[in-house]
């Protein structure tokens, strides 16, 4: 009797849901029956069953009837919930232009976000990107770093009132080693041209500071007589431009591009989900 009860809850939750996803390919459902569900080109809500409630999932157009069976277009699904073959539908009251408005569909699937870790090479190693993704347009935004230029100013022997005349001319010291670091800003948009396909781009500014290290041979600046003093850039700071393709597969983006300043080509990749 025990094993009886599961397969009676099975066959009475059927019985409830007849009208349920069997099948799912790429932007299309297939739909266990073709009763009692509505005509071409009408739009269907397909909806889970959790514990607590019925959950929507997303919404279906339908596009033809074959033996007994119903196939529909996936038209828009939810942030949260993916349809799968788990869910059943119900007919829409409204046009599905409205039905998009309403709270029905959890965070609603018209928009996206990505985290990306992005790089500008050769020079940007690292940075951080976030993007927002919708059906038109969305913003996007991030910041790439170079060198170890914010290490060095919190170092003891690092001087700030010490210029480069002072220590070749006066001091006489021996130039050592010089740094360049980089921090870069961009703020842009995004464009989408086909599912998963966006266009971003926008403009920027680089910050370039140089870092210059000498020997002194008293030993009375620095740590064993090296330290760093602040040199002129190597490029002046500057606005730019910037500019690529985004590639949303599954909950994976690939970032490329192109940036002006500093000059280089952007790659990188993130996690997140476009609409």
């Amino acid at each position: 009797m025990k094993r009886l009860l599961p397969i009676c809850l099975i066959l009475f939750y059927q019985a409830v849901h007849s009208q349920n996803i069997i099948k799912i390919i790429p932007d299309y459902v297939l739909i266990d029956t073709d009763k009692n569900i509505g005509s071409v080109g009408d739009t269907l809500i397909t909806y889970r069953s959790l514990t607590h409630k019925d959950v929507v999932t997303g919404y279906l157009k339908i596009v033809r009837f074959h033996n007994g069976k119903t196939a529909a277009k996936i038209i828009e699904e939810s942030y949260i919930y993916k349809i799968s073959q788990r869910d059943f539908v119900k007919k829409a009251d409204v046009a599905s232009n409205d039905i998009l408005k309403t709270s029905d569909n959890p965070r609603g699937s018209r928009f996206g976000i990505g985290l990306i870790y992005t790089t500008n090479l050769p020079l940007q190693k690292f940075g951080l990107g976030f993007c927002t993704l919708s059906k038109s347009f969305g913003f996007y935004f991030d910041f790439r770093v170079h060198g170890t230029g914010m290490t060095i100013e919190t170092d003891d022997d690092f001087y700030t009132n010490i210029s480069v005349n002072e220590a070749e001319n006066i001091f006489e010291d021996e130039f050592i080693d010089e740094k360049d670091h980089i921090v870069s800003y961009n703020f842009g948009i995004t464009l989408r041209t086909i599912k998963g396909i966006y266009l971003f781009g926008g403009i920027g500014r680089a910050a370039y500071d140089t870092y210059r290290q000498y020997y002194d041979q008293y030993g009375i600046l620095g740590a064993g007589g090296r330290y760093w003093i602040t040199g002129p850039s190597s490029e002046p700071s500057g606005y730019s431009a910037f500019g690529g393709i985004l590639i949303n597969i599954e909950k994976v983006f690939i970032q490329a591009g192109y940036c002006s300043k500093p000059k280089g080509y952007i790659a990188g990749i993130g996690i997140g989900r476009g609409p």
